[in-house]
């Protein structure tokens, strides 16, 4: 298929887009967040993303590749960068991969100034490609979304076939580029498919490692539920009984206030509701109470900001 001279396939694109460019923290990482996605998955928590140009949303756009290293190249230079130790550039989006031979430019660029190549992929390429992929990138952070065809194809649009040929050549041959191999848990839809998956991954290398992590309501799955802590620790163990050393969890979804918020004294204000809303501000670094930001003295350089959400996750157990 050729997208420049017109040809589309499920990611309705022509050039490769750039959605944003950011500095990292968990990856110390200058990270390009392409726009599109060969997958329709019904929970993207980043459909505004990866469902572009449908979305009715606008982003950066193409830039050519000598206007994409020059910002590039800015932002690693910029304090941020030097504050978070940036030693890689990286790529995600929705999919990269579907923009491969424009990344690989600029993956040629960059390894020539030193620097790792990261990339987040959902795994859906040509073998040959994937070939391409695996002696490129440095470290690789690989999602699988169901074992069973039928059910990966209900969430994603798309065969599970690819995904786990991939997922095999990344363990056998490349497990030393493995960051996280990781499943989003969406509960009664592929809460069952954990075992199966890290049947998979151990047969292949019991070593790798696995996380799993808490679907958020998002997108055609707006209404239904997200996991509990229970539910996340249940599949964990299940994980580890398939065989699997490293298997970890991320966030859940709470259905009540965690008791850490909860039982914090609040005195400034006199309303449940405000005293709720400000348990949560004082845990994210929030000083100075009653809030009022065009009074605050550090409005300019507020601790109560998070680079992600799930930083407080350990606060809120």
């Amino acid at each position: 298929m050729n997208r420049v001279e017109g040809e589309r396939g499920v990611c309705r694109l022509g050039l490769p887009e750039i959605a944003s460019l950011n500095v990292s923290k968990v990856t110390e990482s200058v990270t390009i967040t392409f726009l599109g996605c060969c997958f329709r998955c019904i929970y993207c928590n980043a459909y505004r993303l990866s469902q572009y140009p449908c979305v009715g949303w606008f982003y950066k756009g193409f830039l050519d590749l000598e206007q994409l290293v020059s910002e590039i190249s800015n932002l690693i230079d910029s304090n941020l960068a030097n504050k978070v130790k940036v030693s890689s550039v990286s790529f995600t989006g929705g999919e990269p991969i579907i923009h491969w031979p424009f990344v690989e430019q600029l993956i040629k660029t960059f390894k020539k100034d030193g620097m790792k190549i990261g990339l987040a992929t959902n795994g859906f390429s040509s073998e040959r490609t994937w070939h391409r992929v695996l002696e490129e990138c440095d470290w690789i952070n690989f999602e699988v979304k169901a074992f069973d065809d039928e059910v990966h194809k209900v969430i994603t649009g798309a065969p599970v076939e690819p995904i786990l040929r991939n997922l095999s050549q990344l363990i056998t041959r490349a497990r030393n580029k493995i960051r996280v191999v990781r499943t989003v848990v969406i509960p009664g839809i592929n809460d069952g498919q954990i075992g199966k998956i890290a049947s998979y991954i151990a047969d292949l290398d019991e070593t790798v490692p696995y996380k799993i992590i808490a679907f958020r309501p998002n997108f055609i799955l707006y209404f239904h539920p997200g996991p509990s802590s229970r539910l996340m620790g249940k599949l964990a163990k299940v994980a580890r009984s398939k065989g699997l050393k490293d298997v970890s969890c991320s966030s859940w979804y709470p259905f009540r206030a965690p008791k850490s918020v909860t039982r914090r004294e609040m005195r400034e204000y006199v309303s449940e509701e405000a005293k709720l809303a400000a348990k949560y501000l004082i845990l994210a670094g929030c000083k100075n109470h009653p809030r009022e930001c065009g009074t605050c003295r550090l409005v300019n350089h507020c601790p109560a900001m998070l680079w992600e959400p799930w930083d407080l996750q350990s606060k809120v157990k």
